[in-house]
């Protein structure tokens, strides 16, 4: 469960890297007399950390294939409408598979909900 939690929250890092990049190219294609290089560069950058996020997710996908209880514990979850693989595996991986919590009032309690 700890590889799945490294690799849910490097998901989320490269994720925010790609944001960042995509707001600097946003600004990068608005202004006046921007170089080409510039440009270029970070849509390299951008295909590089794309690249990165691909193979993040082969890696989280083949863990959850080694593990049939992970696998069963995410097939019940992925019944609920509106969230995605992703969210449940940070959930999953955040919480060691809910082994923590006596009871769903803990969990909720963790989510301040």
């Amino acid at each position: 469960m700890l590889q799945l939690r490294n690799l849910t929250r490097y998901y989320v890092q490269l994720q925010e890297q790609k944001t960042a990049l995509g707001n600097i190219k946003h600004s990068k294609d608005c202004s006046y007399e921007i170089q080409s290089f510039m440009i270029k560069s970070n849509k390299g950058l951008i295909a590089q950390i794309d690249k990165q996020i691909g193979q993040c997710l082969k890696e989280i996908k083949r863990l959850i294939e080694l593990n049939k209880e992970l696998k069963a514990k995410i097939n019940k979850l992925n019944t609920i409408k509106g969230i995605g693989l992703i969210t449940i595996v940070t959930t999953l991986a955040e919480t060691m598979g809910f082994e923590q919590f006596n009871s769903a009032k803990q969990l909720v309690q963790l989510c301040w909900l």
